[in-house]
């Protein structure tokens, strides 16, 4: 139930900001990670809701932030998808999954002293 309440507040930053496929390709993917039935059919809603619902048209770098979590980039892997990885769950509920779903932010680096 923490995992449902953190993906809720998360969802506004991570996909809310998209209204494409890319957003909604994330948001199945961090769904299908909540338990079948209630859960997982929540999850979904608020994936569609927040993407659905009148939000100001994404601008292309909020666009791109789905498509990076998606595909990966050098410094973060790509959000596991459980469809074809069953370890992508376990995955997800680590920090770097969470990052790389982008549930959370990664460490700022410390400058250089």
């Amino acid at each position: 139930m923490r995992r449902l309440h953190l993906l809720l507040a998360a969802l506004p930053l991570a996909l809310a900001m998209g209204c494409g496929s890319p957003c909604e390709d994330l948001g199945d993917r961090i769904c299908l990670c909540q338990p079948p039935g209630g859960l997982r059919d929540a999850c979904r809603t608020a994936v569609k809701d927040q993407i659905g619902k009148g939000n100001p048209k994404p601008t292309g770098s909020q666009q791109d932030f789905c498509e990076e979590r998606l595909r990966g980039t050098a410094e973060i892997p790509a959000c596991p998808n459980p469809s074809n990885d069953d370890r992508a769950c376990d995955t997800q509920s680590t920090s770097a999954g969470k990052i790389a779903c982008g549930l959370a932010y990664p460490e700022a680096t410390a400058p250089a002293q």
